[in-house]
């Protein structure tokens, strides 16, 4: 158990806090066994693009989630979304639908509720986005969304859908919105983003849309309810989006400037209305696509995707320093020469990245998952440090997550045993001091304990509680929900750390009497306590 004590200010030269905490621990960790989350031979599964299929709740069960052509309806080739719960290793919660596509819906071949995404909140709710083609006599693609409150089962009626857009141009022949990602902000928002095209008949723009203030969501019929983040004739698809520590919005996606892919960036600061010019990130003369983003607990953020620069694809990464918003230098993952596709990342909550991808360096004919693990800056390109996830070699599209509890969970799309694929996913362990003593059993939580004395004058005590080592963000907010003081932007480990705070704001100027809100955010959690100041 340490201690970490925030002293209050005292002026910039002897900065705002002192801490005493040990060096994280080195923990061994292995692949377990894969699983296989629905056999439906024959019927064609599909995950990932979005990388968001994966999501873990609190009590640390695994949601998947992918679509399959409907098995039921003879001669239907219509996609649904299924999902599977998967606990201590094992499929816990069979494969099931939870977005049926109805016979009344169009019938055409190969539409249907496709690319579904997942995030979750501290409390154990499950939020869904997919694309949907159940609207009008066209082929009009449109963005859904239903969610799954805590401690309850999907809804999988046609009435828990809401339909997220519903715009009219019939001049395109259908609005056509397309793979959707939803994340979840540290302050609470959700946010979908997408490639959409209402504008131009074959030309994609990235398209957004988040929760209000006050919660719900703006369907107003037509375009001013959904934010739109590019505005050209040139083809940009397939963006990713991530919050960071302080709840900006972060997206990436392939656009085609000049015939040639490249990645480009664009962002949004917290309670900000515009978001920034996009700017590209790779090279003008650099064929660049499939982009993903992963952010760490310490506020950076990793960006992958499939890079020619080198001839044959290679995985490509670059790291975002979120404070200064700059990128730094483009360094190669994977091995020259093997192709490949699909790269996905994540982080974990000790800020270690994983990234994944799928390549053909057994084989011609061959696709294995590989997953590399690093800081950001130190990975390795020769193929000596990279992980095997699969092990047969028909294995694409693979989805990446870092659990709050250490885990790392990778699914795929795997055509091994059955030519039509299934669903297929592993486990890397989080290491025995991370896992809760019983699976189902809900874990203990980071959170404050009694600060004291409550109210003061002019300090307090606040004792912080973590249930696992991390990244960890303590502030204080007044009533009206702004930020007064940050006590507290740091990697910990697990124990009590106790925090002083003076009455001061981030200024130095003492602050009035009255309530205050302490928050604590961490990859697990976040936990609220209040302060009453007495002058």
């Amino acid at each position: 158990m340490s201690n970490h004590i925030v002293i209050g200010f005292f002026g910039a030269a002897l900065g705002a806090w002192a801490s005493i905490s040990g060096a994280p621990t080195a923990r061994a960790q292995e692949w377990g066994d894969e699983i296989v989350l629905l056999e439906s031979p024959g019927i064609p599964s599909y995950v990932g693009l979005s990388n968001g299929g994966i999501a873990v709740t609190p009590d640390r069960t695994i949601h998947v989630v992918w679509t399959e052509q409907d098995a039921e309806l003879e001669g239907s080739l219509r996609h649904q979304v299924y999902t599977a719960e998967v606990v201590d290793n094992a499929v816990s919660t069979a494969a099931h639908v939870i977005v049926p596509y109805l016979d009344s819906y169009p019938g055409r071949p190969d539409t249907g509720a496709k690319w579904p995404t997942l995030a979750t909140d501290p409390e154990g709710g499950l939020h869904l986005a997919w694309h949907d083609y159940r609207i009008g006599e066209i082929w009009n693609v449109e963005i859904y969304y239903k969610q799954r409150p805590p401690v309850t089962e999907w809804d999988p009626s046609p009435s828990a859908d809401l339909r997220l857009t519903t715009t009219d141009h019939p001049e395109w022949n259908g609005d056509n919105g397309y793979l959707p990602t939803i994340r979840r902000s540290p302050l609470g928002e959700l946010r979908v983003v997408w490639f959409d095209m209402r504008f131009y008949p074959e030309e994609a723009e990235i398209m957004s849309k988040a929760t209000l203030p006050e919660g719900g969501w703006d369907t107003t019929p037509g375009d001013s309810a959904d934010e739109r983040l590019t505005e050209n004739p040139a083809n940009s698809e397939f963006p990713d989006l991530v919050f960071d520590p302080e709840g900006a919005a972060h997206v990436v996606y392939a656009e085609n400037s000049n015939d040639i892919y490249g990645i480009y960036y664009t962002w949004l600061p917290a309670g900000e209305a515009e978001w920034s010019l996009p700017q590209r990130i790779t090279p003008d003369s650099v064929v660049a696509r499939s982009p993903s983003l992963a952010p760490s607990p310490d506020g950076s953020i990793l960006c992958v995707w499939e890079d020619g620069r080198d001839g044959a694809a290679r995985v490509y990464a670059a790291l975002l320093d979120s404070a200064g918003g700059s990128w730094g230098e483009a360094e190669p993952v994977s091995p020259i020469g093997v192709g490949v596709s699909g790269p996905a990342a994540a982080a974990s909550p000790d800020g270690i990245f994983h990234i994944v991808w799928s390549d053909r360096r057994l084989g011609f004919f061959d696709d294995v998952v590989w997953c590399q693990h690093g800081r950001g800056g130190d990975w390795d390109p020769s193929g000596a440090a990279d992980e095997r996830v699969s092990t047969g070699t028909r294995a694409t599209d693979p989805e990446i997550t870092g659990s709050w509890d250490g885990r790392v969970i990778v699914s795929w799309r795997d055509k091994s045993e059955d030519s039509s694929a299934d669903i297929w996913m592993r486990i890397r362990s989080a290491g025995p001091t991370e896992v809760a003593d019983s699976p189902r059993a809900t874990p203990a939580r980071s959170r404050f304990g009694n600060p004291h004395p409550n109210p003061f004058n002019p300090r307090v005590i606040l004792p912080v509680e973590l249930s696992f080592e991390g990244f960890v963000r303590v502030e204080i907010h007044d009533i009206s929900g702004r930020r007064v003081r940050r006590l507290l932007r740091e990697h910990l480990e697990s124990g009590t750390h106790r925090l002083l705070w003076d009455g001061r704001n981030d200024a130095g100027r003492p602050l009035p009497s009255g309530p205050y809100i302490a928050r604590l955010i961490s990859a697990e959690t976040e936990a609220r306590t209040t302060l009453v100041l007495l002058k």
